[in-house]
């Protein structure tokens, strides 16, 4: 078996997308996906999706601000392995600037199912850390659950310094707050708009709707 190298994330999930076409023309009748625009997400991402990020560009003082005041009113735990649940709770307030979105990422491992907040095409991961952050004994097995570094100012210069590692790759959509509340906020239940197989794989069947790519986080 030959091995395929990829420059970025972006191009693993194109080279992802071809072999998934190959693999899943086989089974898209048992999996019900004949109807659908796309067999798989990585294919709806490599047509629909964007790179975050792709540039390291520092908050501004305004973005620090608005980034601050938002952080600083929610008075929340933020969750490791809770993605879906951080990058809802950041976007979903009435006069939010700070949007939802939703696709794959990786942080020099295996690209996995992620979600973050964006303002002004900037990424907010409340979820990632940081590898010096473990490597200075900040994160114990006792925190594993918990992200208790609470302080706004604290998390802003965490963010920043996850987002200027190069192994940092984001890849994927914005999805409306509206949307979100369908599922997440009814059924109490933060899960992958993506891999919504309960909803028969929506975006897949259909493509990600026009107006999602303009609308604001309300």
């Amino acid at each position: 078996m030959s091995v395929i190298e990829v420059d970025g994330l972006m191009e693993w999930v194109e080279a992802l997308a071809r072999m998934q076409k190959v693999i899943r023309k086989e089974t898209s009748h048992s999996r019900g996906l004949v109807d659908h625009k796309y067999l798989d997400q990585e294919s709806l991402l490599v047509a629909e999706g964007q790179v975050f990020d792709a540039v390291y560009e520092p908050f501004t003082a305004e973005e620090h601000d608005i980034i601050y005041q938002q952080l600083k009113r929610m008075r929340t735990t933020w969750k490791v392995h809770q993605c879906f649940m951080n990058a809802f709770q950041l976007a979903d307030w009435p006069d939010s600037k700070i949007r939802y979105a939703e696709g794959l990422a990786t942080n020099a491992t295996i690209p996995m199912n992620h979600a973050w907040g964006v303002l002004n095409g900037k990424v907010i991961d409340l979820t990632w850390m940081h590898q010096s952050f473990y490597n200075k004994g900040n994160h114990n097995e006792r925190n594993l659950k918990h992200n208790r570094m609470r302080a706004p100012s604290k998390l802003i210069a965490r963010m920043e310094m996850l987002r200027q590692d190069p192994e940092i790759e984001y890849v994927g959509i914005y999805v409306p707050v509206e949307h979100l509340y369908k599922g997440m906020v009814r059924d109490r239940v933060y899960y992958s708009i993506l891999q919504d197989w309960e909803g028969e794989w929506p975006l897949q069947k259909d493509g990600v709707p026009r107006d999602w790519s303009q609308a604001h986080a309300r």
